[in-house]
């Protein structure tokens, strides 16, 4: 599962949109007469993945998202980024220039993270732009 978000509209796009060899991003047009698939631009679209785990209010978390997340005695606040050097998602902390991964375990329901916000939502709002 992923999202796509469109930087000219402002808003996310999750349904009939594909991903497809070499990450090439596909949206999917049905029209009266005929349907196609259009290429998206990667200047104008952004693609993130789902890290099919969800958060304490039971939403899914996607790459960008922005989370407070638990570990022992510490909560941290940053950014769910994919790390390819090490196969891994992790949450990047800015501030304290740290990263902290993402503890998968057999309940998921132990894992204590919450979804904040996304990097591309104005940080003056609390509204979350995902349906």
């Amino acid at each position: 599962m992923f999202r796509v978000y469109d930087k000219k509209k402002k808003k996310f796009l999750y349904d009939d949109v594909f991903l497809g060899s070499d990450d090439v991003i596909f949206k999917y047009n049905c029209g009266f007469l005929k349907s196609y698939l259009r290429v998206l631009s990667a200047n104008r679209y952004v693609f993130q993945n789902c890290i099919e785990i969800p958060d304490v209010n039971n939403r899914l978390i996607f790459e960008g998202d922005e989370v407070k997340y638990k570990l022992d005695s510490k909560t941290v606040q940053g950014i769910v980024s994919y790390v390819s050097q090490i196969a891994s998602y992790m949450v990047i902390d800015h501030k304290d220039k740290s990263c902290y991964p993402i503890r998968a375990s057999d309940d998921e329901s132990n894992i204590e993270i919450e979804v904040i916000g996304n990097v591309f939502e104005d940080k003056n709002t609390n509204e979350r732009n995902q349906e």
